[in-house]
């Protein structure tokens, strides 16, 4: 997003709707996003380039956020990883949300590993993928689905990688 053009298109929000909130408006601009990349919040383009016409059509309660804001490697002393801890955002008007993880940089299918979740969370620590589910792969796309109350889904995606760095001597 463009600093000054999302700070516009916020104003006309405000102007139009001065009870909205900051996390209002956070997710009325991520809602009405073009996405880039993967469809929904995804970790090399967030939530992908405004669309100020969108954003001015929005209609209050009408949207699912989703974000991943963290994965977090969990290592043993020797550096292998042991777990992944999924960090993320999911608030609105949704039924539930899962958690799937699927092989390489561009996974184009998921295994749910976690969920279905009915609580929201706020940058909240959402579950923990033991190592067992881990393995076969070293890349891994994590991704949280959340279903509106009209089972449509709203997903958010992250790349992760398990391997070690190689020291350059």
């Amino acid at each position: 997003f463009s600093t000054p053009m999302v700070a516009a298109t916020a104003s006309l929000l405000l102007a139009r709707d001065p009870k909205l909130t900051g996390e209002d408006l956070e997710d009325i601009l991520q809602a009405t996003a073009d996405d880039i990349y993967a469809q929904g919040w995804d970790g090399e383009s967030g939530a992908g380039v405004l669309n100020a016409a969108n954003t001015l059509k929005y209609v209050r309660d009408q949207f699912v956020t989703v974000k991943l804001t963290e994965l977090r490697l969990n290592k043993n002393k020797n550096g292998d990883v042991e777990s992944v801890d999924v960090y993320g955002t999911v608030r609105g008007n949704f039924d539930s949300f899962t958690v799937g993880m699927g092989k390489g940089k561009r996974a184009d299918s998921f295994k749910e590993v976690a969920g279905p979740y009915t609580q929201e969370a706020e940058n909240a620590w959402i579950t923990r993928i033991p190592e067992k589910l881990l393995r076969g792969s070293d890349e891994w796309v994590i991704q949280v689905e959340a279903k509106n109350k009209q089972g449509k889904p709203k997903a958010a995606q992250s790349f992760i990688t398990l391997q070690k760095p190689k020291h350059i001597n």
